[in-house]
């Protein structure tokens, strides 16, 4: 009977093995049957077809148990009541006694210990059989499986790959088009700085002629103030005149003596004026920058010389008229004298402005050392920034390196990739080439059984071939993960250069900020100094003018004077009664005069002393103007390269902000390419586990097996002691036969010849009957022994042979028996030993693919540990990229914010968040709690929930504060 495991067996093994052990059985069967035997009358014709259709598995049981059963009933020779009887065996005569023809087979019984345990050999025999086959279709099957799963991955790679090759083609093809266009663009630019160059040449050109133009000027005043001197030689020789003319009127007056003291000590007083106008003179050149503060003076001075000269006029009018008009001469002296108060007043005021002139003066002396210090502290700035602006060159230039290397990788890794697509291609054609030979071994293995020897080595090459896309698949990832790895390097690279780019803007943006304020103040300056030189030039003209009108007004009084001595002398010195008075009066008019000159020249050295100090403070300040004017034109000189340099570093920033935007979309597309391939891994170590739960369930099944056939060979060796036993019981039977046979003969020779005659002769033909019968069974025997070792050795070709309806009893055995009984155990003893030798070798064989199995699974165990670890380290990589580049994101924030804050503030856009600067404190104290507060709660919830990335986030940006 056959179990339920191999009822339930798949139907196309079942259908192999049927068909063969039916076509082998059918063999066996014709040639069993001896033509020259005719069949029984009561025997079926065909006793081995079964009336319903039989599995085979059932069949093969089923015959084996009845093949068995026969040989081991022929070997023990024990008399059962279940009997079997071959076909080819039936009597050939009538004798109902003992027939040449017939032969009688003793039958073993099947429950027989022997015969349950050799049952069950050829049953496990077959059943693991039909298992190696069922394993051998899985292990074909989902080889096949996987590698058509692998072809199919490599493929979609392969094809992405080649997208993304020719995207990065196109790509690299419009960075080259933009690097033509920017190389064009700088060309322009070039030329623009040329024609700005030349511009700045024919500026500084006009700015020497105008310097130049400055000294002619400053030698024309120099030669005014030597003109100047002139005239108050002439001054002191006028001054002589009136001395004698006073000395004429003392005669006249005894009031003359005491003018004469006063023109004494007048002169001693003009004596030192004089010097103080020396000392004036010295100054004049420190004051040229006060010239516009001085053009309101001369103004003044105009209107006064303008009054003077009129007055003048009035006084020659009234010495025309001088003793017709003397009321009229009254009123003029009182106009003069009114108009003298106004030019002490505006001396006064003069005084005053040219103290807040040098007060003012002292404020830019000490705005101009703060410049100066500004200036030192924007060329330190200027100095650092192009060390800046040279190392991002240096960057760049850096960047660029890396980016041939990276071109030149990628050229490589498209060459591994051409390698790999011809090796696929070899894999496809070996796996086709391997289908096909597939195909053809599934139908050798449906015709003939032998061919599973050259099955196990196309499964062997085919294991070969897996092992070597395994590799192959283990390089691509590999490369694949370096790639990975690399573009997480230049992402990191870039985000640092952003960082330097955001800071270095920052700073320019500084720069620009301070330049601006700069150059405002220095057109402030411009614009001061030019009103200084309108008021130089103003009160240059207008003391011109003054001198003018004094000389002219001296002349008159000399003419007045002369003509007065011209009168006196007329007259002869004496005096004329009616005119008297009128000379006294006139004399008294003139003294006062006098006084009033001398005190207008007091005012007249003391105003020429303020001129010459104020000429000095503009030498001075002329210089201290060529000194700025130097710097200025050095400052812009500096600033127009610096605006150069700020434009070159624009295009770059823009080239840098492109290519950070290039860079960002292909960190995209890696970062999803990356998230593929760590689902791809995830699925591996899912699959890595499956395939481990896989090999340790093969491993334990093996182990089982293993156990198994131990337990079997246990048994066979036991099998083999006990037929042994039974050989040596058997040998003891044989040897006890042959003596009785000796005996017999001996007793047949002793008898007498002639009285047993005819029973001689009856047990002669008896004797000759049982030796054909014996040689038939020997002939039997041999056939039946063939068949049973080719039905061990060749198991699954076996065909269910039915039943023998019955069989006589057998009678005692006899010496043929016995040695048919040993024959058939020494082939059984032969067989057992074969089947163990198969065993053992099958063992050896398991063991060592256990151990390979076992070796794999070491290595997969490593390699999946490895990816695990690596997995981790590029997630915590990740994640640490993740926050520097969210705090990145918020500093780049903050300083945007802050840039454009300037940029307001530049433009004079700010609107400041507390207009009262005195509230300042409180709102940044404010601001403080607030941050405080937000680091308690952030504190709170650590302390409940824990350390999670949230709260770190929060840390980070609460880290963030002081930048805020």
């Amino acid at each position: 009977m056959s179990s339920p495991s191999e009822n339930n067996e798949p139907g196309r093994v079942d259908d192999l093995v049927g068909n063969v052990t039916a076509a082998a059985l059918r063999e066996m069967r014709l040639n069993s049957m001896s033509p020259s035997e005719p069949e029984r009358p009561n025997a079926s014709p065909l006793p081995f077809v079964s009336a319903r259709p039989m599995d085979p598995v059932e069949m093969y049981s089923q015959d084996t148990e009845t093949t068995v059963t026969e040989t081991s009933t022929r070997l023990t020779g024990e008399r059962e009541t279940d009997t079997t009887v071959y076909p080819n065996d039936q009597p050939t005569g009538g004798d109902a006694g003992m027939e040449a023809e017939d032969v009688e087979v003793t039958v073993l019984d099947p429950d027989h210990p022997l015969m349950r345990r050799f049952q069950e050999a050829f049953r496990e025999q077959t059943q693991k059989q039909i298992e190696e086959w069922e394993l051998r279709d899985r292990e074909l099957t989902a080889a096949n499986k996987r590698y058509q799963e692998q072809r199919e991955e490599l493929g979609v790679n392969l094809y992405e790959i080649q997208q993304e090759l020719g995207r990065q083609q196109a790509i690299v093809e419009e960075e080259h088009d933009k690097l033509a266009e920017e190389a064009q663009k700088r060309r322009q630019v070039e030329q623009e700085l040329a024609a700005t160059k030349s511009t700045f040449k024919t500026k500084s050109d006009h700015l020497r002629a105008g310097i130049k133009r400055n000294q002619e000027l400053q030698t024309e005043n120099e030669m005014a103030s030597g003109k100047l001197f002139a005239m108050q030689s002439a001054k002191e020789d006028v001054r002589k005149d009136i001395q004698t003319m006073r000395g004429a009127a003392e005669k006249a007056d005894s009031e003359l003596t005491k003018a004469e003291l006063d023109k004494q000590r007048q002169d001693m007083l003009v004596h030192r004026l004089d010097e103080q106008l020396d000392f004036i003179r010295q100054e004049i050149d420190m004051y040229n920058v006060q010239r516009k503060a001085q053009e309101s003076e001369t103004k003044a001075t105009k209107e006064q010389l303008l009054d003077a000269r009129t007055e003048i006029e009035s006084i020659e009018f009234e010495h025309k008229q001088l003793y017709q008009q003397w009321n009229s001469c009254l009123l003029g002296m009182r106009r003069r004298d009114e108009a003298l108060a106004a030019v002490t007043k505006i001396r006064m005021n003069s005084e005053n402005e040219i103290k807040k002139l040098d007060t003012e003066i002292d404020g830019y002396k000490k705005s101009i050392q703060d410049e100066e210090d500004m200036n030192e502290k924007h060329t330190l700035l200027l100095n650092r920034i192009e060390t800046a602006i040279t190392g991002t060159k240096k960057e760049i230039e850096a960047i660029k390196q890396t980016r041939t290397e990276w071109q030149q990788k990628q050229a490589a890794y498209s060459r591994i990739l051409a390698e790999n697509d011809a090796a696929l291609q070899r894999t496809n054609a070996e796996y086709y080439q391997m289908e096909s030979k597939l195909e053809a071994f599934r139908s050798v293995l449906e015709k003939e059984a032998d061919k599973i020897i050259k099955l196990q080595g196309v499964l062997n090459k085919e294991l070969m071939d897996k092992m070597t896309q395994e590799k192959s698949k283990e390089f691509s990832d590999k490369v694949t993960g370096q790639l990975a790895f690399r573009m997480r390097e230049v992402d990191m690279e870039i985000n640092k250069q952003t960082n330097k780019a955001a800071l270095d803007d920052q700073k320019i943006t500084e720069t620009r900020a301070k330049i601006w304020e700069s150059n405002e103040k220095l057109k402030l300056l411009n614009d001061r100094i030019e009103e200084l030189d309108k008021q130089t030039t103003d009160s240059e003209n207008g003391i011109t003018k003054m001198r003018a009108q004094v000389e002219r007004k001296q002349t008159i009084i000399d003419q007045m004077s002369k003509k007065l001595h011209n009168l006196v002398e007329n007259s002869g010195g004496e005096e004329l009664a009616p005119l008297e008075m009128e000379v006294a009066s006139l004399a008294k008019s003139l003294e006062q005069l006098s006084t009033d000159i001398a005190e207008a020249e007091v005012a007249w050295l003391k105003q020429q002393h303020e001129l010459v100090r104020i000429n000095q403070e503009k030498d001075k300040k002329n210089r201290d103007v060529k000194a700025l004017t130097k710097k200025v034109t050095i400052l812009q000189q500096k600033k127009i390269r610096i605006e150069s340099e700020i434009e070159a570093d624009k295009r770059e920033y823009k080239e840098v902000e492109r290519n950070i935007e290039k860079l960002r979309i292909r960190m995209d597309k890696a970062s999803t390419y990356s998230n593929k391939k760590e689902q791809k891994a995830v699925q591996l170590e899912q699959d890595n586990k499956l395939h481990e739960l896989e090999f340790i369930q093969e491993l334990k099944e093996k182990e089982m097996d293993l156990l198994n056939q131990q337990r079997r060979l246990e048994e066979l060796t036991v099998n083999n002691k006990r037929l042994e036993e039974e050989l040596i019981e058997t040998e003891k039977l044989v040897l006890l036969w042959e003596r009785k046979i000796q005996l017999a003969k001996e007793t047949i020779a002793a008898v007498n010849s002639d009285v047993c005659a005819g029973e001689i002769k009856k047990m002669k033909s008896e004797i000759h009957r049982m030796e054909l019968k014996y040689k038939e069974l020997m002939k039997e025997q041999e056939r039946l022994m063939r068949e049973m070792e080719h039905a061990v050795t060749r198991r699954d070709t076996i065909q269910p042979r039915p039943p023998v309806p019955g069989t006589r009893e057998s009678k005692t055995p006899t010496r043929g028996s016995l040695q048919k009984k040993i024959m058939e155990l020494k082939r059984t003893v032969k067989n057992m030993g074969s089947t163990v030798k198969q065993t053992e070798t099958k063992i050896t064989a398991l063991r060592a693919q256990s151990d390979g199995l076992s070796n794999e699974l070491e290595d997969m165990q490593l390699k999946s540990s490895q990816w695990e670890s690596k997995a981790k380290e590029i997630d915590e990589m990740i994640t640490r990229m993740e926050e520097d580049k969210h705090v990145n994101l918020i500093e780049l924030v903050i300083k945007q914010n802050k840039t454009k804050e300037y940029q307001k503030c530049l433009e004079k856009k700010y609107k400041p968040a507390c207009k009262d600067p005195e509230n300042l404190p409180h709102e940044v104290a404010k601001i403080e709690e607030k941050f405080d507060h937000l680091g308690s709660v952030v504190d709170q919830f650590r302390a409940k929930i824990g350390n999670t990335p949230e709260i770190e986030r929060a840390d980070q940006l609460l880290g963030l504060q002081p930048k805020v």
